[in-house]
């Protein structure tokens, strides 16, 4: 299906025409072409001599008639059509026959014609020919419309990304073939991909890719891995899922670079590896007798931060550099009193392992979250339910399942206006308005998204952990609604795909990772938490550093002001 046609003025008129294709295969640029005249034009054979028979003329619409026997019945003139004709006039010749008569007759062209006299044009270029056998007339027919093969997508959008180097203008390109503003500017960023990102595309051959997932992917053109892994989930149906995975950790990237920038402004040393003697301010105490903090730390000579890699939960360890010669000693909790550090089975393999999984599971939730609701959004604008669906709500009625329940005795109205694409801030009492002016089958659909709501609102990012009891009715609920969910046209993710079938995530799989900040650690990072453990046994379990948590949405702005040293310099990490 042709990309360009989807995004048309007028979205149902689909099949690709006879103009448009000829027109993609032309290489005229010449606005001046409807002026042709006779005489030198006239088609010449490979040895230059005259065609007999042949002359290229414009001529007035009104001369010409219809094939008595066209094999085409129904001519369809989409409006993007007829404004590419009205503003640069009809670019392919017609063939037209010439009969004894005088008569003219199309043989191929009979769209062009429609749409030139739709837009006004009084005259279309012509290759006039002698009437020859009939036969020859449906030969021509049938090469002209079949023997044919249609620009993909990603030819498209090249297509126009080519004509804007070449100097046209989006406003021309639009006004000339008749396409929304922002059906061009997304042809021209997909028209631009990579050979790489190219390459990548046409090697996933069972995804179909239309111009508005091209244009996605050119946002991550410049990371070949990204675009890799986006295109791995793509083959399994869940393309949105990996964007919104990739784009997640983008913002996380870009969030720990503040972070990081924050502190080298406010003088902070950052080094990328530990040096030897290097100790974390976890192990170490502080005046009160607790775990040193960053702000109480911050004076001292050997003040340092280290650079956490992508594949780390935070961006940064505070250490210091020398802790014997700045007269430090090693944290020892009290035998009766609870320790704020951390324990030292957090930094065991398994541990460690499991913190992994979790953190790229709460990644991947957050991700299938956002692709699950925005296709709910969608699918809850339609008019009218198929009865599969109606039986889906009738049964959640009549069972008062967990989350439906809770809804019940709680109704929100945040989350609900969200799903039925109401603004922000939407009382349930306005919602309400609106039932008295939907008819019958709308208030169905409405009641799909009461029926969205309560589940939605009971899951979080517990639902998908099953190490954890407390959410096993949930977990069952969640199951069923989201089993539901892909019998209305949602592909479920691979960690909602564990919830249904009721079994533990352990990550996507190996040719669809999720981004690279929810990976496992490097062999790099572990030798640096190993340079950042004490050696003295006093300080045996003193293994950790101070963190605290990155707001990817706004990291500088989230800082605990007990870690800020003074009122001119703050830290997050």
């Amino acid at each position: 299906m042709s990309t360009i046609e989807q995004h048309s003025n007028d979205p149902a008129e689909v099949d690709i025409t006879e103009a448009e294709t000829a027109e993609a295969d032309t290489t005229a640029t010449d606005d001046s072409t409807d002026d042709t005249q006779p005489g030198d034009d006239t088609p010449t054979a490979p040895t230059g001599e005259p065609i007999p028979g042949v002359r290229l003329e414009n001529v007035d619409t009104a001369r010409l008639v219809k094939h008595h026997a066209n094999v085409r019945t129904n001519v369809v003139l989409r409006p993007s059509f007829v404004k590419s004709i009205k503003e640069r006039g009809v670019r392919v010749a017609l063939k037209v026959k010439e009969h004894p008569d005088g008569r003219l007759e199309i043989v191929m062209g009979e769209r062009r014609l429609f749409g030139a006299i739709e837009a006004g044009r009084p005259q279309v270029p012509c290759i006039i020919v002698e009437a020859g056998p009939l036969a020859d007339d449906f030969l021509d027919m049938y090469t002209e419309n079949v023997e044919r093969d249609g620009l993909t997508a990603i030819e498209e959008a090249q297509a126009l990304f080519r004509a804007a180097e070449a100097g046209a203008s989006r406003t021309k390109i639009s006004k000339s073939l008749g396409l929304k503003p922002d059906v061009v500017r997304k042809s021209i960023a997909a028209g631009g991909l990579s050979d790489h990102a190219r390459q990548v595309v046409a090697e996933t051959p069972q995804y179909e890719w239309g111009l508005d997932e091209l244009a996605v992917l050119a946002e991550f053109d410049g990371d070949p891995d990204a675009v890799a892994r986006i295109a791995a989930h793509a083959r399994r149906r869940n393309f949105e899922y990996g964007v919104n995975l990739e784009r997640a950790a983008r913002e996380r990237r870009a969030a720990r670079e503040a972070v990081i920038t924050k502190l080298a402004e406010a003088g902070v040393p950052i080094s990328d590896l530990p040096l030897p003697g290097m100790v974390a301010l976890d192990v170490l105490a502080g005046r009160d007798g607790e775990p040193m903090q960053p702000d109480e730390h911050a004076t001292c000579p050997g003040h340092r931060a280290i650079r956490l890699g992508d594949t780390s939960e935070h961006p940064v360890r505070f250490v210091c550099n020398d802790p014997t010669a700045n007269g430090h000693r090693p944290y020892r909790p009290s035998a009766d009193a609870p320790s704020s550090a951390p324990q030292p089975t957090e930094n065991n393999a398994e541990d460690r392992a499991k913190k992994a999984l979790i953190r790229t599971g709460n990644a991947a939730w957050r991700a299938a979250t956002k692709t699950r609701q925005d296709h709910l959004r969608q699918y809850l604008t339609r008019k009218t339910l198929p009865r599969d669906a109606v039986e889906f709500v009738t049964r959640q009625l009549v069972m008062r399942t967990q989350p439906v329940a809770k809804w019940m005795n709680n109704p929100r109205a945040k989350i609900l206006a969200d799903l039925l694409s109401m603004p922000i801030g939407t009382e349930l009492n306005h919602i309400t308005e609106r039932l008295a002016t939907a008819n019958d089958k709308r208030l169905m659909v409405i009641q799909l998204g009461v029926i969205a709501a309560a589940h939605e609102k009971a899951m979080d990012e517990h639902t998908w952990r099953f190490d954890e009891t407390w959410g096993e009715v949930t977990r069952k609920a969640a199951g069923q609604w989201l089993e539901f969910l892909s019998t209305i046209g949602y592909n479920p993710a691979p960690i909602e795909r564990a919830v249904i079938d009721q079994k533990l995530y352990t990550g996507d799989d190996d040719t669809a990772t999720t981004a690279a900040d929810e990976e496992p650690p490097t062999d790099a990072e572990a030798e640096a938490s190993a340079t950042l453990e004490p050696a003295d046994d006093d300080a045996a379990n003193l293994a950790t550093v101070h963190t605290m948590p990155v707001d990817a949405a706004n990291p500088v702005d989230h800082i605990d002001p007990e870690h800020a040293p003074d009122a001119d310099i703050e830290y997050a990490a």
